[in-house]
């Protein structure tokens, strides 16, 4: 599965992949399966409407298929078979319902229903107005691709990086090398998670003496892992938090935030390693320094962002971590979490008031995005009844790193802009 070769790609300001934003789509006849989609996408189904080609439950007359991301295992395999029916360059266009996925289209939303405002569909919309509006209003979340090309990713072979489109096209180059890398790393640590005793018994298990978590960003210790922090801190676990990057322009003001972040959350160690923000990377003071934290504290836990979380610095801080490791860590288990990009089967809950006034300290970022509303929207839609909430992320250090070279992603490498 692994790539053989790095390969390049420009290195991005923030967002490894920014959606583009939809307001029509190619299609006479758009028909849907897997249940009504209504209710998550009620946008897209507007705009159908508007061009007079209203979407309809699937026959053999269908010239795009509307359908739900598949959950990791036979939901995509029996998605795959359909696909394969399909003629190759048939348009088909993936939702968010059960699986969060990495979207190359967002479509503005409008809830016509306020009774539906607490609904797990409009959470997860409102969640991905962070995407647009600034945290406002509602998004929809899409992948837009022909059928023959998807088939390849939700399988994950290489080929469906073969002969991309141009830079501002929906299968540009960028955006199919992470969704590729998305669905490979979704379904490795996803068998992990299922095949895991460690995972299905997290909740049996002792409460670790030592949690170091690493937060990208100042504001990432609520947006990733809040619950998880006032959790571990509650149980007497000796916490310190480390974030990886120094907070740009705001330096001292997000530090000062963070600070004050980690005190609502009952937690006194910290430390910042001084990367400069959106350009983490594996080489730097900041490795040592980090290898230092871990040889002095010793950690039985790691808190940090599973790697295709969307944020160039999320996924830098597993290589990161992976450049100062060391062996005598070799039974510390790593808990994964992720924001831009979350994972499906999270240990979510409806948001804690502890963890929101948390956020509240931010306010340097909540002023360029409503970071308190969306948070709100996500933690909504993980905490419904619906998703499999016995699973957690919660994985031996080693199997996640083995999971992470036969993923392919660490081949991924970025040129810094001149």
């Amino acid at each position: 599965m692994s790539r053989l070769f790095p390969y390049f790609l420009t290195r991005p300001q923030n967002l490894l992949s920014e959606p583009q934003i939809a307001d029509a789509f190619p299609a006479k006849r758009p028909m849907f399966i897997a249940g009504d989609p209504r209710p998550w996408v009620p946008g897209a189904l507007e705009i159908l409407t508007r061009q007079g080609t209203p979407a309809l439950p699937w026959s053999e007359k269908g010239d795009l298929l509307l359908a739900p991301w598949p959950r990791p295992g036979g939901e995509t395999h029996n998605l795959c078979k359909i696909l394969g029916d399909l003629p190759a360059t048939t348009p088909v266009c993936l939702y968010e319902r059960d699986a969060p996925l990495l979207p190359n289209l967002i479509v503005e939303s409008k809830n016509n229903n306020p009774s539906d405002e607490q609904s797990p569909e409009a959470c997860l919309r409102r969640f991905r107005s962070a995407v647009r509006s600034s945290g406002l209003g509602e998004a929809e979340a899409l992948v837009f691709l022909p059928a023959r090309r998807l088939s390849l990713i939700l399988r994950g072979s290489p080929l469906a990086t073969f002969q991309p489109g141009p830079s501002k096209s929906l299968q540009n180059r960028r955006y199919l090398h992470h969704l590729l890398d998305y669905q490979r790393s979704l379904s490795l640590l996803s068998g992990l998670v299922e095949n895991n005793s460690l995972a299905s018994s997290s909740e049996e298990l002792p409460a670790p003496q030592r949690v170091l978590v690493l937060a990208p960003h100042f504001d990432d210790e609520c947006l990733l892992f809040g619950q998880q922090i006032l959790n571990a801190a509650r149980a007497g676990s000796e916490v310190r938090v480390v974030w990886m990057t120094d907070g740009g322009n705001e330096s001292s003001v997000r530090h000062a935030e963070g600070l004050a972040a980690l005190k609502v959350l009952g937690v006194e160690d910290s430390a910042c390693l001084q990367a400069p923000e959106s350009r983490l990377t594996a080489k730097g003071p900041w490795v040592s320094e980090l290898r230092r934290h871990l040889t002095e504290f010793c950690p039985q836990e790691i808190m940090l962002p599973w790697w295709p979380d969307n944020h160039v610095d999320h996924f830098e801080v597993t290589r990161v971590l992976k450049a100062a490791w060391q062996p005598r860590l070799q039974d510390c288990n790593l808990r994964l979490s992720g924001f831009w990009t979350p994972l499906p089967f999270g240990e979510c809950c409806p948001l804690n008031p502890k963890v929101a006034d948390a956020l509240k300290t931010h306010k340097s970022q909540l002023t360029g995005v409503n970071y308190l509303r969306v948070f709100q929207g996500l933690s909504c839609w993980h905490g419904d009844g619906q998703r499999d909430m016995s699973r957690s992320w919660l994985l031996p250090s080693k199997e996640y790193f083995s999971a992470f070279r036969r993923s392919g992603v660490g081949k991924r490498r970025y040129r810094i802009n001149a």
